[in-house]
């Protein structure tokens, strides 16, 4: 059984991230580079926990995800992420898979991937 098909029977303490760097490599698409994946793990991290949602929604007005999704500030954006696993109760794992982090390399659109 693969890790992917795992994730559901974890334990509700197991919040599992994923992000697959291989699958958001095109520079032109406003789902790829460093800011994408930030993006992504916050989204997943809200929608799978209710502790995450409820410390979020101050932060936000009512149309916090499109703001959310509008945000360019990739240093604003893990500030963001660490403030809300910091917020997470106590004995919560985060489980965060980020495959294909070699995209990522000089090799591949570098200023796609710097903050």
């Amino acid at each position: 059984m693969t890790l992917y098909r795992r994730v559901p029977l974890m334990k509700p303490s197991v919040i599992p991230l994923i992000f697959v760097c291989g699958h958001h490599t095109d520079p032109s698409s406003r789902v790829s580079g460093a800011k994408a994946m930030v993006k992504s793990l916050i989204f997943q991290l809200l929608r799978q926990s209710s502790y995450a949602m409820d410390t979020a929604m101050p932060l936000f007005n009512s149309s916090y995800s499109s703001g959310l999704s509008d945000c360019e500030d990739v240093e604003w954006l893990c500030d963001l992420f660490l403030f809300l696993v910091s917020r997470l109760p106590i004995g919560t794992t985060i489980l965060c898979l980020i495959d294909g982090i070699g995209f990522t390399s000089e090799s591949h659109s570098e200023s796609t991937w710097s903050a």
